[in-house]
């Protein structure tokens, strides 16, 4: 067995009429891809759990926050922005855009398509804002995300418009005989509406076991999510019904139905509700109070919602000071925390949705790329500061202007000593230390004669005894 053909097997593909057709797709060639194994209620988590609905929020709002360009490039494929930082070594995201232009690119201002993306249903008055925010945010929570295009006529020649707000839970692929996609069916209780494959915009993430639905963080929360909803409705009862754990009352003496149903109906007119709570208890003789559920602390409570929180908010790749948790946080570390945020978690994204628009709506053989603006992004610009202290340094090592300026993305300078090394020349003498006149360990200091000649340190012969002991005086021993 040769290699392609141990490769056809191993992946289950088979030939038919001289095409190659994954398994997967034939099964459900004509009809609807099922959406078997996937949850219904993920996009409820949105509405009712905290950090779901705070990572997804940070995520698609920081994503519609990025404008979007329409770029043309001579004598090439126009690429991402992205892309273009890697290919042309650019270090700062700002000069993304500035240097693109600089290598011949074009900035086209008044393209249809920017018209349409910065307001993609007049009628309905949405916004490029709001339409990214709502792709993103069905993206996490779905795995999926459409939209409809709107056209001008039957002929379907020019794009009037883009409808974001369709529910993916409601909407089935319909696989083709020769492609993955022939059309989509949305089916919402007995109505249906049928789409062809060019008349819907498809964002999906990767899902290993579906080649036609996506895989969403959500998803794989799922559980995790469920647990943490059921102790925060534990804690909600707690509180709604006893602030005391539940127990029983118990006792070694026989006592009749009448008077159980008695002690309890005592108890708990004394005890049961918040406003009766952490009350002291009299029991009668006999009588023992045994609590059964747990307490807070017995649940580890704190700790249950915190690693829940950093699951959550770690799966969707959101920083804890992106979602507004600032404890022990200085500010050099959350502005680390909202450039990774930025780079790791919404570039990919801006990336996925960039490609999708550019393949779903730029017309065959019109030489543009519809793409996001990082240059843009406030957090991925350099620090002032710390732009302006990295920039001493480097002088101080003997860099020149022209070289810092390479190294930051301007262009060469012309003058005089922008090619000079310049070192700081302000290092002068504080002073001369003072000659030593006391010992603190009462010995004597011998004095080294300057250049081996013994004489130097002596005053002349002629000299009264006075004169000589001038000369000496520093030397000698003050006690």
């Amino acid at each position: 067995m040769g290699i392609l053909a141990a490769l056809e097997k191993g992946l289950g593909i088979k030939a038919e009429t001289g095409s190659r057709i994954a398994a997967a797709w034939a099964d459900y060639a004509g009809s609807e891809a099922s959406h078997s194994g996937r949850w219904t209620d993920l996009s409820q988590a949105y509405r009712v759990h905290p950090w779901v609905h705070a990572g997804v929020k940070a995520i698609a709002r920081a994503a519609a926050d990025v404008p979007l360009r329409v770029i043309r490039v001579k004598g090439g494929t126009p690429k991402s922005l992205i892309a273009y930082k890697s290919i042309l070594g650019i270090k700062r995201w700002e000069d993304v855009l500035e240097r693109v232009k600089a290598e011949g690119g074009e900035v086209l201002e008044n393209h249809p398509l920017l018209s349409v993306l910065e307001n993609p249903l007049p009628e309905a008055h949405i916004t490029r804002h709001e339409f990214l925010e709502a792709i993103v945010t069905y993206l996490e929570l779905e795995g999926v995300a459409y939209a409809e295009k709107i056209f001008v006529d039957q002929a379907k020649r020019t794009l009037r418009g883009l409808w974001p707000y369709i529910d993916p839970r409601h909407i089935w692929v319909i696989p083709g005989e020769d492609k993955l996609v022939q059309g989509y069916i949305y089916r919402r209780g007995a109505n249906a509406i049928v789409f062809a494959s060019d008349e819907i915009v498809a964002f999906k993430y990767f899902h290993p076991e579906n080649p036609y639905y996506g895989l969403a963080p959500t998803e794989v929360l799922r559980q995790a999510l469920i647990a943490d909803l059921r102790a925060i409705d534990w804690n909600r009862m707690f509180f709604d019904n006893d602030a005391t754990p539940g127990g029983v009352l118990s006792t070694e003496q026989d006592i009749t139905p009448a008077q159980s149903r008695a002690m309890r109906a005592l108890w708990e007119e004394r005890y049961r509700g918040p406003r009766k709570a952490h009350r002291t208890a009299v029991l009668g003789k006999g009588l023992k109070y045994q609590p059964v559920s747990p307490s807070h602390r017995d649940m580890g409570f704190l700790e249950l919602r915190g690693w829940t929180r950093e699951e959550v908010l770690a799966v969707y790749g959101v920083p804890p000071i992106v979602v507004g948790l600032y404890k022990d946080v200085n500010r050099a570390a959350a502005q680390t925390m909202r450039r990774l945020f930025y780079e790791n978690t919404v570039l990919p994204r801006l990336g996925k949705i960039e490609s999708v628009l550019n393949y779903a709506l730029v017309p065959d053989g019109e030489n543009v790329r519809l793409v996001f603006d990082v240059s843009a992004i406030e957090a991925l610009q350099e620090d002032v500061t710390e732009k302006a202290r990295v920039g001493r340094l480097l002088t101080d090592q003997g860099w020149t202007k022209n070289e810092l300026r390479n190294w930051w993305g301007k262009p060469r300078a012309e003058g005089d000593l922008v090619d000079a090394v310049i070192l700081p020349l302000n290092v002068q003498a504080a002073g001369t230390v003072a000659p030593q006149k006391s010992f603190a360990n009462k010995s004597i200091v011998k004095d080294k004669p300057a250049g081996g000649v013994p004489e130097a340190f002596l005053p002349p012969e002629s000299e009264s005894l006075e004169d000589q002991r001038r000369v000496h005086i520093l030397s000698l021993i003050h006690i």
